[in-house]
């Protein structure tokens, strides 16, 4: 690294000494248009960095991934039980003194506030008794007073609402394509979008982040098959929130575009808000022009720590007698 600084000279010190977000910023301004930035314009730090960034939002998708796909999993063996729940539903009822009297009691017109407040004791104990074997409100209060038959029937009822409306298919295929992505998940591309609890300006979208956060914003990752990482973006302005600004300072003339800069900025500059400044100027003169970005690296090359050679002692040192040092 040492040597690369050495041989980039001048733009070398410039990568050392200025941001990212400042450099990038002001080469969109004044650089060569369509130029991609890519790797050689980022420092060691800088890289490590958005290796980190990655690796973050990598291993978050990976958890949720984990996470939905089991809970996916969850809701396709309950909604495969539903039928042979019926049988262990009727089974428990049939034999159950509790369900009987409760029966008697949903069944009685006008109640007596003592029989009220039982029936009412005895629905949230059978409920909660049978949870794990109702398959809805209705498999449950509908089968109050019925027969076997007719209950196995609202159970059937249950599952057709999951398989009629295509429920069960959708289902299926979520967890296919989960379990493909997982199993593939060691080359599978990724977007890494704005932290959530980041601050941002609503008019400008201004991001208030770290260095990388500031650069890139949200962007492509590609895990490449040699164990690169490629971060694709293009760096410009244009998003879902500053579109109809940009739309509009397109349609002006140069004093026009320049009059509305110098209102919107200057008093950002005067209040030291020089990131909010800068978006107005990236705005108004690089908007949807940007500079296409494709940075490779190798996580493992810019992350290797440094080998330190052991320090020889002589041999009067260690065996406990004195020595000097040349």
């Amino acid at each position: 690294m040492a040597d690369e600084k050495k041989s980039e000279g001048i733009y070398g010190l410039w990568k050392e000494t200025v941001p990212s977000d400042y450099r990038w910023f002001l080469q969109s301004l004044f650089g060569e248009k369509g130029k991609p930035f890519t790797e050689k314009d980022l420092n060691k730090k800088e890289l490590q960095m958005l290796d980190a960034r990655i690796k973050e939002f990598d291993n978050a998708r990976l958890n949720k991934y984990q996470d939905t796909l089991q809970a996916k999993r969850d809701e396709l063996n309950r909604i495969n039980s539903i039928r042979p729940n019926a049988d262990k539903f009727i089974e428990g009822i049939s034999q159950d003194p509790e369900w009987q009297e409760y029966t008697k009691l949903w069944n009685i017109k006008k109640q007596t506030p003592e029989q009220h407040a039982r029936e009412w004791e005895l629905n949230s104990k059978l409920f909660d008794k049978y949870r794990d074997v109702i398959a809805n409100q209705n498999t449950f209060y509908g089968s109050i007073g019925k027969s076997p038959e007719e209950i196995k029937k609202l159970y059937e009822e249950a599952y057709g609402q999951y398989t009629n409306m295509g429920q069960l298919k959708n289902l299926k295929g979520g967890i296919k394509d989960l379990e493909n992505n997982l199993a593939n998940y060691s080359t599978l591309p990724g977007n890494v979008q704005y932290k959530v609890g980041e601050k941002y300006d609503e008019k400008l979208d201004t991001l208030r982040g770290d260095t990388i956060e500031q650069t890139f914003g949200r962007f492509n990752y590609n895990k490449l098959p040699d164990g690169k990482m490629q971060a694709i973006d293009n760096y410009d302005w244009m998003n879902e929130n500053r579109g109809s600004i940009i739309n509009e300072l397109e349609a002006m003339n140069p004093i026009q575009r320049a009059a509305w800069t110098a209102k919107t900025a200057i008093p950002a500059l005067l209040k030291g808000d020089v990131g909010y400044a800068g978006n107005v100027v990236g705005t108004a003169y690089v908007g949807r022009d940007g500079r296409p970005v494709n940075v490779t690296y190798d996580p493992k090359e810019i992350n290797a720590k440094k080998k330190g050679g052991k320090i020889k002692l002589p041999d009067g040192y260690k065996n406990g007698g004195s020595s000097g040092l040349i």
